[in-house]
Protein backbone atom coordinates (compact mmCIF):
# COMPACT_ATOMS: atom_id res chain seq x y z
CA UNK A 1 0.00 0.00 0.00
CA UNK A 2 0.90 3.68 -0.35
CA UNK A 3 0.18 5.83 2.51
CA UNK A 4 0.57 9.27 3.44
CA UNK A 5 1.47 10.36 6.89
CA UNK A 6 0.53 14.09 7.52
CA UNK A 7 2.32 14.99 10.91
CA UNK A 8 5.50 13.84 12.23
CA UNK A 9 5.16 13.82 16.10
CA UNK A 10 5.64 10.66 18.13
CA UNK A 11 2.54 8.95 16.68
CA UNK A 12 3.76 9.73 13.31
CA UNK A 13 6.78 8.62 13.20
CA UNK A 14 6.39 5.43 15.03
CA UNK A 15 3.87 4.59 12.45
CA UNK A 16 5.67 5.26 9.55
CA UNK A 17 8.57 2.90 11.17
CA UNK A 18 6.02 0.28 11.57
CA UNK A 19 4.79 0.25 8.10
CA UNK A 20 8.07 1.03 6.53
CA UNK A 21 9.02 -2.90 5.58
CA UNK A 22 5.72 -3.67 3.55
CA UNK A 23 4.51 -0.23 2.51
CA UNK A 24 5.61 2.54 0.83
CA UNK A 25 5.37 5.34 3.06
CA UNK A 26 5.38 8.96 2.73
CA UNK A 27 5.52 11.44 6.11
CA UNK A 28 4.70 14.83 5.49
CA UNK A 29 5.18 17.76 8.11
CA UNK A 30 6.00 21.63 8.00
CA UNK A 31 8.89 20.66 10.45
CA UNK A 32 12.13 20.75 8.21
CA UNK A 33 14.45 19.54 10.76
CA UNK A 34 11.72 16.89 11.78
CA UNK A 35 11.57 15.72 7.93
CA UNK A 36 15.26 15.76 7.89
CA UNK A 37 15.53 13.37 10.94
CA UNK A 38 13.16 10.61 10.13
CA UNK A 39 14.66 10.32 6.54
CA UNK A 40 18.21 9.78 8.17
CA UNK A 41 17.00 7.31 11.10
CA UNK A 42 14.29 5.67 8.97
CA UNK A 43 14.91 5.89 5.17
CA UNK A 44 11.02 7.18 4.90
CA UNK A 45 10.63 9.32 1.94
CA UNK A 46 9.23 12.97 3.46
CA UNK A 47 8.21 15.93 2.18
CA UNK A 48 8.34 19.34 4.05
CA UNK A 49 5.52 21.59 3.96
CA UNK A 50 1.92 21.69 5.17
CA UNK A 51 -0.54 18.77 4.73
CA UNK A 52 -3.19 21.16 3.81
CA UNK A 53 -1.36 22.42 0.77
CA UNK A 54 -2.09 20.74 -2.08
CA UNK A 55 0.90 21.25 -3.62
CA UNK A 56 3.18 19.34 -0.71
CA UNK A 57 0.49 16.87 -0.94
CA UNK A 58 1.08 16.33 -4.77
CA UNK A 59 4.20 16.26 -4.06
CA UNK A 60 4.21 12.95 -1.33
CA UNK A 61 1.91 11.69 -4.02
CA UNK A 62 -1.63 11.86 -2.21
CA UNK A 63 -3.19 11.55 -5.77
CA UNK A 64 -1.94 7.86 -5.98
CA UNK A 65 -2.24 7.09 -2.04
CA UNK A 66 -4.47 3.70 -0.77
CA UNK A 67 -4.39 5.30 2.39
CA UNK A 68 -4.42 8.98 4.39
CA UNK A 69 -3.54 8.96 8.32
CA UNK A 70 -4.27 12.38 9.21
CA UNK A 71 -2.28 13.35 12.74
CA UNK A 72 -1.05 16.73 13.49
CA UNK A 73 -2.21 18.77 16.11
CA UNK A 74 -4.96 20.50 14.77
CA UNK A 75 -8.51 19.02 14.40
CA UNK A 76 -8.75 21.52 11.66
CA UNK A 77 -6.06 20.52 10.36
CA UNK A 78 -6.86 17.12 10.50
CA UNK A 79 -9.69 17.59 8.50
CA UNK A 80 -8.64 19.95 5.94
CA UNK A 81 -6.46 17.15 5.32
CA UNK A 82 -9.19 14.62 5.11
CA UNK A 83 -11.04 16.54 2.80
CA UNK A 84 -8.37 16.83 0.50
CA UNK A 85 -7.40 13.22 1.22
CA UNK A 86 -11.23 12.40 0.04
CA UNK A 87 -10.64 15.18 -3.07
CA UNK A 88 -7.89 12.78 -4.18
CA UNK A 89 -10.15 9.60 -3.90
CA UNK A 90 -7.98 7.94 -1.16
CA UNK A 91 -9.99 4.59 -0.37
CA UNK A 92 -8.83 4.68 3.60
CA UNK A 93 -8.97 7.97 5.50
CA UNK A 94 -7.81 7.68 9.03
CA UNK A 95 -7.86 10.63 11.53
CA UNK A 96 -6.67 11.01 14.80
CA UNK A 97 -9.53 13.38 16.77
CA UNK A 98 -8.65 15.43 19.45
CA UNK A 99 -11.84 17.31 20.29
CA UNK A 100 -15.02 15.31 20.34
CA UNK A 101 -16.99 18.15 19.00
CA UNK A 102 -15.57 17.55 15.94
CA UNK A 103 -17.01 14.60 15.38
CA UNK A 104 -19.58 15.44 12.55
CA UNK A 105 -16.92 17.45 10.18
CA UNK A 106 -14.80 14.79 10.27
CA UNK A 107 -17.72 12.47 9.32
CA UNK A 108 -18.48 15.04 6.20
CA UNK A 109 -14.87 15.26 5.55
CA UNK A 110 -14.61 11.41 4.46
CA UNK A 111 -12.60 9.72 7.48
CA UNK A 112 -13.31 6.30 7.05
CA UNK A 113 -12.00 5.21 10.83
CA UNK A 114 -11.90 7.86 13.57
CA UNK A 115 -9.58 7.72 16.43
CA UNK A 116 -10.64 9.88 19.33
CA UNK A 117 -7.49 10.18 21.69
CA UNK A 118 -9.79 11.37 24.94
CA UNK A 119 -11.80 7.98 24.48
CA UNK A 120 -9.08 6.30 24.25
CA UNK A 121 -7.48 7.17 27.13
CA UNK A 122 -10.25 7.54 29.21
CA UNK A 123 -11.38 3.31 28.76
CA UNK A 124 -7.57 2.68 29.10
CA UNK A 125 -7.57 4.37 32.17
CA UNK A 126 -10.87 3.03 33.43
CA UNK A 127 -9.61 -0.59 32.51
CA UNK A 128 -6.67 -0.23 34.20
CA UNK A 129 -8.40 0.54 37.09
CA UNK A 130 -11.18 -1.89 37.18
CA UNK A 131 -9.72 -4.72 35.23
CA UNK A 132 -6.03 -4.76 35.75
CA UNK A 133 -5.73 -8.40 34.83
CA UNK A 134 -7.22 -7.45 31.44
CA UNK A 135 -5.95 -5.27 28.46
CA UNK A 136 -7.73 -3.88 25.22
CA UNK A 137 -6.35 -5.02 21.91
CA UNK A 138 -8.88 -3.27 19.68
CA UNK A 139 -11.93 -1.70 19.57
CA UNK A 140 -14.77 -3.46 17.18
CA UNK A 141 -17.46 -1.47 15.20
CA UNK A 142 -17.39 1.62 16.99
CA UNK A 143 -16.79 0.16 20.43
CA UNK A 144 -19.49 -2.26 20.27
CA UNK A 145 -17.21 -5.15 21.03
CA UNK A 146 -13.31 -5.06 21.79
CA UNK A 147 -10.82 -7.88 21.66
CA UNK A 148 -8.65 -8.24 24.94
CA UNK A 149 -6.24 -9.80 26.02
CA UNK A 150 -6.96 -11.29 29.90
CA UNK A 151 -4.16 -12.96 32.05
CA UNK A 152 -4.95 -15.99 33.40
CA UNK A 153 -3.00 -16.68 36.62
CA UNK A 154 -1.68 -20.16 38.19
CA UNK A 155 -4.28 -21.12 40.27
CA UNK A 156 -7.80 -19.53 38.64
CA UNK A 157 -10.48 -21.57 38.21
CA UNK A 158 -10.02 -22.16 33.98
CA UNK A 159 -6.63 -23.62 34.48
CA UNK A 160 -6.85 -26.84 33.09
CA UNK A 161 -10.30 -25.91 31.27
CA UNK A 162 -10.81 -26.66 27.71
CA UNK A 163 -11.84 -24.30 25.43
CA UNK A 164 -15.27 -25.50 24.98
CA UNK A 165 -15.71 -26.19 28.94
CA UNK A 166 -15.18 -22.49 29.65
CA UNK A 167 -17.43 -21.24 26.97
CA UNK A 168 -19.73 -23.32 28.49
CA UNK A 169 -19.78 -22.09 31.95
CA UNK A 170 -22.88 -20.42 33.23
CA UNK A 171 -21.50 -17.26 33.81
CA UNK A 172 -19.23 -16.77 30.28
CA UNK A 173 -21.15 -14.43 28.42
CA UNK A 174 -22.88 -15.84 25.13
CA UNK A 175 -21.21 -12.90 23.28
CA UNK A 176 -17.48 -14.06 24.01
CA UNK A 177 -15.46 -15.88 21.64
CA UNK A 178 -11.74 -17.19 22.69
CA UNK A 179 -9.60 -16.40 19.71
CA UNK A 180 -5.65 -17.03 20.94
CA UNK A 181 -3.92 -18.41 23.62
CA UNK A 182 -0.29 -17.15 24.52
CA UNK A 183 1.78 -19.12 26.56
CA UNK A 184 4.11 -17.83 29.19
CA UNK A 185 6.71 -18.79 26.39
CA UNK A 186 4.74 -16.31 24.13
CA UNK A 187 3.92 -19.14 21.64
CA UNK A 188 0.27 -18.13 20.08
CA UNK A 189 -2.59 -20.95 19.91
CA UNK A 190 -5.22 -20.60 17.49
CA UNK A 191 -7.64 -22.53 19.15
CA UNK A 192 -10.36 -25.24 19.00
CA UNK A 193 -12.71 -26.67 21.71
CA UNK A 194 -10.23 -29.12 22.73
CA UNK A 195 -7.65 -26.55 23.25
CA UNK A 196 -6.50 -25.96 27.16
CA UNK A 197 -6.19 -23.41 28.96
CA UNK A 198 -2.98 -23.36 30.71
CA UNK A 199 -1.90 -21.19 33.84
CA UNK A 200 0.20 -17.96 33.92
CA UNK A 201 -0.78 -17.70 29.67
CA UNK A 202 -2.74 -14.83 27.98
CA UNK A 203 -6.34 -15.81 26.65
CA UNK A 204 -7.10 -13.35 23.57
CA UNK A 205 -11.36 -12.85 23.67
CA UNK A 206 -13.81 -11.42 21.60
CA UNK A 207 -16.42 -10.07 23.17
CA UNK A 208 -19.09 -7.51 23.55
CA UNK A 209 -17.98 -4.20 25.66
CA UNK A 210 -20.99 -4.73 27.70
CA UNK A 211 -19.60 -8.37 28.52
CA UNK A 212 -16.13 -7.11 29.53
CA UNK A 213 -16.53 -7.46 33.53
CA UNK A 214 -17.92 -10.91 33.21
CA UNK A 215 -15.52 -12.19 30.74
CA UNK A 216 -12.39 -11.09 32.81
CA UNK A 217 -13.88 -12.81 35.89
CA UNK A 218 -14.37 -16.29 34.44
CA UNK A 219 -10.83 -16.37 33.57
CA UNK A 220 -9.54 -14.96 36.97
CA UNK A 221 -11.87 -15.82 39.17
CA UNK A 222 -10.11 -18.46 41.97
CA UNK A 223 -12.24 -21.21 43.34
CA UNK A 224 -11.60 -19.92 46.99
CA UNK A 225 -12.54 -16.54 46.38
CA UNK A 226 -10.32 -13.18 45.07
CA UNK A 227 -7.06 -13.99 45.58
CA UNK A 228 -4.11 -10.92 45.12
CA UNK A 229 -0.83 -11.75 44.05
Amino acid sequence: MYIVIAGAGVVGTGLAKIMRDKHDVVVVDIDEARCRDIYAELGVLTVQGSATDVGALLQAGIDRADVAVALMRSDADNITFMLLAKQYKVTQSIARMRDSRYRDAYDLAGATYIISELDLYLHELVLAVERPKARRIAEISGGEAEMLAIQVPEGATAVGMTVEELAGQPKFPSSGVIAGILDKDRRLTIPRGNAVIPGDSEVLVVVKAADVAGVVECLTHYAGGNKRK
